[in-house]
């Protein structure tokens, strides 16, 4: 068997630490600078020369030079007579934008996933892809894993007489609010939203009885948190005791963590798959907790080097 191999890229050094506490190794030693220009410098330092390498880079807030420098170490990998290499990002940049919705817009997703391929990768690992069917946009193995054994341990613990109401913060996220429901044996509601322009919502409403229940609300990303605000307001307003959210992607742009603290929500759990320094910047009131997802990724990463099936990973809630 070829020997393993974890390259971290700048972008969530600390996971990537984590995962290789998990896994019994020590990083790659890379050297990443940039030049007085602007431009990104990547140096691998170790020898990888026939090693089953797994770059471990995550989307996060300089988005477009973490994505560059990927692409740098993946073209210096494929340089340096390696085995096979893995992209690991544990939140796939772009990935909002998979779809054409209007004439003379890019289908963002999509190059990304030209671009990953074009450098260099021969598989590629993420988790909570914003649309499912942006691995069809690869052209080689895609492992979308779920953080939803994660979110289900915590919901459990917090909740254990079980009077909760799992709500889908929109109509794409019903079929996996349906599949958390029907683990936890609780009941099911929906926010309708009616969107002026994107990001800016004309009007919501409830489906469903949320009436003396904790909501606990379902996402893929938590990004401004001003819809998560607005759709607490109306839970609460609906007569909800209590509004939980349970977000796979800390993005947190702009005032996100502001809004938040802001808002009726009372918890905000998140994983590490962004390592956002605004959480510990700004998180006065204690409202964000991250959970840790390493074990998933190290998990992932054990069972493609050892050439074992992954199916396990993937029950879906």
């Amino acid at each position: 068997m070829h020997d393993l191999a974890i390259i971290s890229g700048t972008s969530n050094t600390k996971l990537a630490t984590n995962i290789c506490e998990k896994l019994g190794i020590d990083a790659v030693n890379v050297i990443t600078s940039n030049y007085g220009n602007g431009e990104c410098r990547v140096e691998i330092n170790d020898n990888v020369r026939n090693k089953d390498v797994f770059v471990i880079q995550s989307a996060s807030d300089k988005i477009n030079d973490h994505l560059m420098e990927l692409l740098l170490i993946l073209d210096a990998l494929k340089r340096s007579s390696i085995y096979r290499v893995t992209v690991v990002m544990p939140c796939m940049p772009y990935a909002r934008s998979d779809r054409k919705v209007k004439s003379r817009v890019p289908i963002s997703a999509k190059l990304v996933a030209d671009l990953i391929q074009t450098a260099g990768a021969d598989r590629f690992v993420t988790a909570e892809l914003h649309a499912p069917q942006i691995a069809g946009f690869f052209n080689i193995p895609v492992d979308n894993l779920y953080t939803s054994n994660i979110f289900l341990d915590k919901i459990r613990e917090n909740h254990p007489n079980n009077n909760i109401c799992i709500v889908a913060p929109d109509a794409g996220s019903v079929k996996v609010v349906k599949k958390y429901a029907g683990r936890l044996d609780c009941d099911v509601a929906m926010i309708y939203k009616n969107r002026s322009a994107p990001g800016m919502i004309k009007e919501m409403s409830l489906i469903g009885n949320v009436a003396n229940a904790n909501c606990i609300v379902v996402d893929d990303m938590a990004d401004t948190c001003l819809t998560l605000s607005r759709a607490a307001d109306l839970l609460i307003n609906c007569g909800a005791k209590s509004v939980t959210a349970y977000c796979t992607h800390p993005v947190l742009s702009g005032d996100g963590v502001s809004n938040i603290n802001k808002s009726q929500v009372q918890k905000l759990f998140v994983t590490n798959t962004i390592d956002n320094p605004n959480i510990l910047k700004y998180n006065s009131k204690n409202k964000i907790e991250i959970l840790d997802s390493s074990a998933l990724f190290a998990e992932a990463i054990k069972c493609i080097h050892e050439e074992k099936s992954l199916a396990h990973l993937f029950n879906e809630v």
